[in-house]
């Protein structure tokens, strides 16, 4: 009598090996879902201008615009007309409502100097101020450590200085949590726990200390 072998029904999402039992239908351990989970983090740091991705020390702010200001500015009508700009109408007819006047008009830019640009609100960060980790260059700011871009991952940075990297690293997600980018508030011991267990595994110890 022969015995069919039993294909493993699911694929990890973190390092695509097939399993029948694991640490859920997605990853075929706990290993791996920390992992996946803290590679996720590590993007949203990497791509997070304010910080360096080498030591993860701050190396600006951000002022955002307020609310009113985004109102305001999304509607290229009204920035236009508060810098200048006039409503003119060839057949002085008026169909739509514009501050409580119906308008149908063109909007004459002609006084505005700089032609027509529309103001797109949502891409406005707001105002840039460096920190007491700001190094000012030629080409820019840079951090401290001597990293130039703040998306380079660096390991020499890493390794001269690991605890320092460690501790901006659990201050980084502190504060991305406390900003709500990440719903899970990071614990100190879990973070380096993951370090001791995986050395320099920055993917597991992050998903560790966000979700153990």
């Amino acid at each position: 009598m022969s015995v069919s072998k039993q294909t493993p029904a699911f694929d990890c999402e973190h390092c695509t090996e097939s399993f029948d039992r694991g640490f859920d239908r997605q990853y075929c351990s706990e290993e791996c879902f920390f992992r996946e989970k803290g590679a996720g983090v590590l993007t949203q740091i990497e791509r997070d201008h304010r910080f360096c991705y080498s030591c993860f020390r701050e190396i600006r702010t951000i002022d955002k615009p307020s609310s009113d200001w985004i109102e305001k500015a999304e509607s290229h009508i009204q920035a236009a007309m508060e810098a200048g700009a006039e409503l003119v109408s060839a057949d002085q007819s008026y169909s739509s409502d514009f501050g409580g006047v119906k308008v149908h008009s063109e909007l004459d830019y002609t006084p505005v100097s700089g032609g027509k640009r529309r103001i797109h609100a949502q891409a406005v960060i707001g105002h840039q101020y460096p920190t007491e980790h700001t190094l000012k260059t030629t080409e820019g700011w840079a951090c401290q450590c001597g990293n130039t871009n703040h998306r380079h991952h660096e390991q020499a940075i890493v390794d001269s200085d690991v605890e320092s990297v460690i501790t901006f690293l659990y201050f980084a997600l502190q504060q991305l949590h406390r900003e709500g980018h990440i719903s899970q508030s990071p614990t100190r011991s879990e973070l380096f726990e993951g370090l001791r267990e995986h050395w320099k595994d920055w993917e597991y110890a992050v998903g560790r200390c966000l979700h153990k």
